[in-house]
């Protein structure tokens, strides 16, 4: 890649880190807007993949329903408060999107497609990104072993996205200078089997400086620093499959990037494509090794 490009990319990601650790540091009703204005604008990229494919997904509604379910896990920032609430939008939209699709759709124009699409670009972008509310707000969950200090929540968001972004740039470095062997030609032919493997050794080496330098978050929980190479080993992998996932969505529209939103970068989606998998990994990685452990 050009300098050039490699120095737009770069910008973009610090401009991004400006904006986006002062809201995490605050959380509340600030990050939840923030997290819902995203998953709004990733969702609207998927819907838009999909009528690329000749697919008419419901749009506006699929948008609605990712910000709703990110509302949901701000307002109940707890998973037994938060699951009833996002099963009961979920279940509200199966419901209503099959009804709505008698009068919008015509059998010609695939009712199912639609229907089906709607529920998983909300469900795929807005439920991945509810656990980055959820994760921020751990330590508060009442499953803490003592009273959460003000850093001790926003660390534990940050570590799966610092393992999940040094993974991904790792890969990416050494998969240009060491690559031979492609992973998945026909889905992303970028990826190299040296490229994945040094990424995934990065993600587990960024764990193990969470767990020298930034352990006090997950001892809170009761999770051991060994736990947590494990962990991040686990979702250095994890974003690979995210990766991939909207990758081969990208190849089946026919389409470089999601989007345009992010110079150097594409759109919102395929800045998120790995955290959708790994945040979700990361709480419940992150809850049963409190679960497990002595």
């Amino acid at each position: 890649m050009p300098m050039t490009d490699i120095s737009r990319r770069a910008a973009v990601a610090v401009a991004a880190l400006l904006v986006v650790l002062p809201v995490i540091h605050r959380g509340g009703w600030l990050m939840g807007a923030l997290v819902a204005a995203l998953a709004m604008l990733g969702t609207r990229e998927f819907c838009l993949l999909a009528r690329r494919m000749d697919i008419r997904p419901f749009t506006r509604t699929a948008m609605a329903i990712a910000a709703a379910l990110v509302v949901a896990a701000t307002a109940e920032p707890f998973f037994t408060g938060f699951a009833p609430l996002a099963l009961t939008i979920l279940m509200g939209a199966t419901i209503v999107l099959p009804v709505a699709a008698v009068r919008a759709r015509g059998v010609a124009e695939k009712p199912l497609a639609s229907v089906c699409s709607t529920l998983t670009a909300a469900l795929c972008v807005g439920g991945g990104l509810c656990f980055a509310v959820l994760l921020r707000h751990l330590p508060d969950a009442g499953v803490a072993v003592r009273a959460p200090g003000p850093l001790e929540g926003p660390l534990l968001l940050l570590f799966p996205l610092a393992v999940t972004w040094v993974g991904d740039i790792a890969a990416y470095f050494a998969g240009g200078l060491w690559g031979h062997r492609r992973l998945f030609p026909v889905v992303s032919p970028g990826k190299t089997l040296e490229g994945t493997i040094a990424g995934i050794l990065a993600a587990g080496a960024t764990g193990l400086f969470f767990a020298t330098a930034a352990s006090e978050p997950f001892v809170l929980l009761g999770v051991g620093p060994s736990w947590l190479v494990g962990i991040a080993l686990l979702i250095g992998a994890g974003g690979l499959a995210g990766d991939l996932a909207v990758s081969l969505l990208k190849r089946e529209a026919g389409v470089k990037d999601t989007g345009s939103m992010l110079p150097g970068h594409g759109g919102v989606l395929d800045r998120l494509d790995a955290v959708l998998v790994t945040l979700p990994l990361a709480y419940a990685a992150l809850q049963l090794a409190a679960s497990v452990s002595p």
